[in-house]
């Protein structure tokens, strides 16, 4: 996602590898609430437990979901060239272990955490580009 992310706000060609494979993705609080949970939880000692949602989405859902957040007409280029090799095509996590042990849902929907991870991107483009500028302009 910040790769995606990064590119589309940069309005530099959007090449990935393949748009098919379908994930769960977790907003990175979640993902830190989860781990707090789970090293405290004496009663998941030993076990496997996924760290996941239940909302499942596409590479191509995720590409076409930040374009039209950014308002951006990029056209995406799926290149088989950066297909990885051994990548499941469907990595669908299942957290009914977190849910019971744990008591652990993720919080954030994925929108919602598409928006912020943007939101983020384009203020750290903000300071670089400020910083940037500082560093051209400064010594006038």
């Amino acid at each position: 996602i910040p790769t995606i992310v990064d590119q589309v706000l940069a309005s530099i060609q959007l090449r990935l590898g393949d748009g098919r494979p379908v994930r769960n993705f977790t907003f990175v609080t979640d993902a830190a609430q989860f781990l707090i949970r789970a090293a405290m939880a004496p009663a998941v000692r030993g076990k496997v437990i996924n760290l996941g949602s239940r909302e499942t989405t596409s590479i191509e859902g995720i590409v076409q979901r930040v374009l039209y957040k950014t308002g951006s007409a990029l056209e995406p280029i799926y290149d088989i060239g950066k297909f990885r090799e051994g990548d499941p095509t469907v990595l669908e996590m299942d957290p009914t272990i977190a849910e019971t042990l744990l008591k652990w849902w993720p919080k954030v929907p994925l929108d919602t955490g598409l928006h912020w991870t943007i939101e983020h991107f384009r203020g750290e483009m903000d300071k670089r580009q400020t910083q940037a500028a500082a560093d051209l302009y400064g010594s006038y």
